[in-house]
């Protein structure tokens, strides 16, 4: 859609004010350079995009789909709202614009919940103490038990 979309921004005047990057390996330069995260997408998974722009500090504007409301507190780290809205989409990017102090704000804050909830340390935290939990259970589950509950008569196995 990158021709219709470079149409568009033509039509509307647009072309000093968005620029199509295309790939990027300069992600830390482009998030320093950058004022607001937008990410108005319909379906998502849990964007990583989302959490780099969090630890670079910006405040985020998005549409609350997939992992995305997970990610960050709206009106606090941030600001959500549903797909299609295009109105509160855009009422959205310009306050920020226009009152830099929200944005700083919920920038910080943003990389704040991005260092406790998302830095390696805190994630390989988790994965030791999920770790620990499974081997100290003596209920979980066990290859044994896989196949004790499984639909595959005994005879087979």
């Amino acid at each position: 859609m990158q021709e219709h979309l470079e149409s568009q921004v033509r039509n509307l005047g647009l072309t000093r004010r968005v620029h199509f990057l295309g790939l990027r390996i300069d992600i830390p330069d482009v998030l320093g350079a950058t004022d607001v995260f937008v990410l108005g997408s319909d379906y998502e998974g849990n964007p990583l995009s989302v959490m780099e722009a969090m630890a670079s500090g910006l405040p985020i504007v998005s549409t609350a789909v997939g992992g995305v409301p997970d990610l960050f507190e709206n009106g606090k780290q941030g600001i959500t709202m549903q797909p299609g809205n295009v109105r509160d989409f855009s009422t959205s990017m310009e306050y920020l614009l226009r009152n830099r102090e929200v944005g700083l704000s919920l920038g910080m804050a943003a990389a704040l919940r991005a260092r406790e909830k998302f830095d390696v340390s805190t994630m390989v935290k988790a994965y030791e103490g999920l770790y620990e939990e499974l081997v100290d259970d003596p209920h979980h589950l066990t290859g044994k038990s896989v196949i004790r509950e499984s639909v595959i008569p005994a005879e087979t196995r």
